[in-house]
């Protein structure tokens, strides 16, 4: 059913776009598929429901009205749930009209709009929220690989938003924050692992688009009430008490691959103490030694504005708080503010696990990248790494990681010690020895070995055994052929 549905919508739109390739024309799809989706699910979007007219209003839409009265019946529509629920429609909706897509552009184009709303019509989007909620998780993703993907865009697949979920130990009773949503899907599959409410999850993402196909995503996965923000988290984070950032449970996110942004200007400052207290967490001044110490995170009590993202997500998380983030090697093994970061991370022991993950897995970059995760309430002092670079399904377009992949990363997790060729707990003496001098690269860890045993060396003993024996045979021949020269 879900492959039939996809089929079903994603011709549809192909047949309301012909071959314009205007992006606003998906939105007005999923404008429609919205509508269709609010009517039949009327019973299930507590507290969204809409009013009677509303209600009337979406029935005559998907009924057999009059073409002219299709455009201006869903704008006011669109107008009446914009206006009720402002604080979660709005996003919707932003920069929809249908009147203006009708009288703009070419008369056919009316015709489409109504084939749309007739075949869309004819669906039971409300049936299976689970069902619709996927299949247009997986149209948004394949438009937005298709449009947005020169601009730098990166979708996180859905099979690594999963795995981070599960890494990070999200649960129902925690609330989980991603400074950089995108399409939401960290969000989502968080949401899934957990049993985590809608109204316990937080996004912000700074490109209007992605934000407004995020909150679509939403909506189509029974979480209208996830609070989805528009701006830069950095500059002007929207989930702020007066001065100070809302703490939050968890911290799920893929943030730009640009190092500049990810990492603090000046790392050593990361941690300086300031007028925001934090609870004391473990702290390795030598690396021996661990033991309790009060430190304070930094940040400015003059502005809100924050240097990168990894300093404001350890603003944004509790005391207890977890963070699972996506970073490209180069954090794990440069110098200058990337060596100067680890240091400090290092040093007061908030990193649990470095996860490598598979070449070639995002559709518009090959850049090679590790699940790093940071704990502020670690039981330990070892780091755990794991190399599942190796354990992928190929594909042409980009690497695939299956089910059994991330239940072995799971395990490996969980279970927190060294396996052979997989993974390896690594003392904090191991990491900052002149050896490794800091250096976080998984496979710098876990060495790769090929298997042998005395089992595997029996037949080559035998066949040495045995070439050792004919050449003793091909001497003593070759001994007495000298010696019956000498004879004579």
């Amino acid at each position: 059913m879900y492959n039939d549905l996809i089929l079903v919508l994603n011709q549809s739109y192909r047949k309301f776009k012909e071959k314009e390739k205007d992006t606003t024309l998906f939105f007005h799809f999923l404008a429609v598929l919205a509508l269709k989706y609010i009517y039949d699910s009327k019973d299930k979007l507590y507290p969204f429901k809409p009013e009677a007219s509303q209600t009337e209003n979406l029935k005559a839409v998907f009924s057999q009205m009059p073409v002219p009265s299709k455009a201006p019946l869903l704008d006011k529509t669109i107008q009446q749930l914009s206006k009720k629920y402002a604080a979660t429609m709005a996003v919707l909706f932003d920069n929809i009209s249908f009147r203006e897509l009708v009288g703009t552009r070419k008369k056919e184009t009316d015709t489409r709009l109504t084939a749309l709303i007739e075949e869309i019509g004819d669906l039971s989007l409300g049936a299976s929220a689970e069902e619709t909620g996927a299949a247009v998780e997986y149209l948004i993703e394949k438009f937005a690989e298709e449009h947005f993907h020169k601009s730098g865009f990166l979708y996180t697949p859905r099979s690594i938003s999963r795995l981070m979920a599960e890494l990070a130990e999200v649960n129902e009773n925690i609330r989980v924050y991603d400074p950089a949503a995108g399409l939401g899907t960290l969000l989502i599959q968080a949401a899934k692992a957990g049993n985590i409410p809608d109204y316990k999850l937080y996004g912000q993402e700074v490109n209007p688009q992605y934000a407004q196909l995020c909150k679509y995503n939403m909506l189509f996965n029974g979480l209208l009430k996830a609070e989805i923000e528009t701006g830069n988290s950095l500059q002007d984070s929207k989930f702020m008490s007066g001065k100070k950032p809302i703490l939050f449970d968890r911290v799920i996110t893929h943030p730009p691959f640009d190092i500049e942004a990810l990492l603090p200007a000046d790392p050593e400052q990361l941690f300086e103490s300031t007028g925001h207290t934090k609870s004391p967490f473990m702290v390795l001044e030598e690396p021996a030694v661990a033991y309790r110490k009060s430190k304070e995170i930094h940040l400015s009590e003059d502005t809100t504005e924050e240097t990168s993202f990894l300093s404001h997500i350890l603003d944004s998380l509790q005391d207890d708080g977890k963070a699972a983030i996506i970073v490209p090697h180069g954090v794990l093994f440069k110098l200058g503010n990337a060596y100067a970061l680890r240091k400090q991370l290092i040093s007061r022991n908030m990193i649990e696990a470095v996860i490598d993950l598979p070449p070639n897995i995002f559709y518009s970059s090959k850049v090679n990248v590790s699940v790093l995760i940071l704990n502020k309430k670690k039981k330990h002092s070892d780091i755990l790494f794991i190399d599942a670079s190796q354990n992928y399904e190929p594909d042409r377009r980009r690497n695939k990681l299956r089910t059994e992949h991330s239940k072995q990363v799971i395990q490996a997790y969980h279970a927190f010690k060294s396996s052979r060729n997989y993974a390896h707990r690594a003392s904090i003496q191991e990491v900052t020895d002149k050896a490794n001098d800091y250096n976080l690269t998984a496979k710098r860890y876990v060495k790769q070995t090929t298997k042998s045993s005395a089992t595997d060396l029996e037949p080559l003993k035998k066949n040495i055994d045995q070439l050792t024996s004919q050449l003793e045979n091909i001497r003593k021949e070759l001994d007495k052929e000298i010696n019956s020269f000498t004879v004579k």
